[in-house]
């Protein structure tokens, strides 16, 4: 009995589909579709000119790589033209420039972290903490930022006399 209620609806589903789906009048049947259609041949034509032009688009980018690898090996300065310079992360400037940078930048990162510990202390409501950092960054930060000012105008003067 199983059998026969599957077997029926199985029947009624391909009955279904076949009535659902049904080509629009005057359109061919894929019988005829297949044979109207171009050869074989013409495909083995079609897909032997198509390999052909891979082909030669292959060795056309061969070419161009070998060319790009023959460009990459001949120098575009004579090494004799091509500047020198130390490639410390500050590039070409001279050392009294350089000195004038670094010296900013430790200033800047020792202010920054006194401003970070005095956050921190102050969230967490440590007050003899915070009364110790203000101590010490009256007592380091005056000096610290004259230096600075000092080094920063030395500089200023030796390079606008160069």
């Amino acid at each position: 009995m199983v059998r026969r209620a599957a077997a029926t609806r199985s029947r009624n589903t391909v009955e279904f589909y076949n009535a659902s789906f049904k080509p629009p009048a005057g359109s061919a049947q894929p019988e005829q579709a297949i044979s109207s259609g171009p050869s074989s041949r013409d495909y083995l034509h079609e897909i032997t000119r198509l390999h052909q032009q891979i082909r030669a688009m292959q060795l056309r980018q061969e070419f161009l790589q070998h060319q790009l690898d023959l460009q990459s090996r001949i120098p575009v300065h004579p090494p004799e033209t091509m500047p020198h310079y130390r490639d410390d992360g500050l590039g070409r400037y001279s050392l009294i420039v350089n000195l004038a940078f670094r010296v900013l930048s430790w200033l800047f990162l020792f202010v920054m972290g006194f401003a970070i510990a005095l956050i921190v202390s102050a969230s967490l409501n440590a007050g003899a903490v915070v009364n110790t950092l203000l101590e010490l960054i009256k007592l380091c930060l005056p000096p610290l930022a004259v230096l600075a000012l000092c080094i920063i105008a030395t500089t200023a003067i030796l390079e606008s006399l160069k």
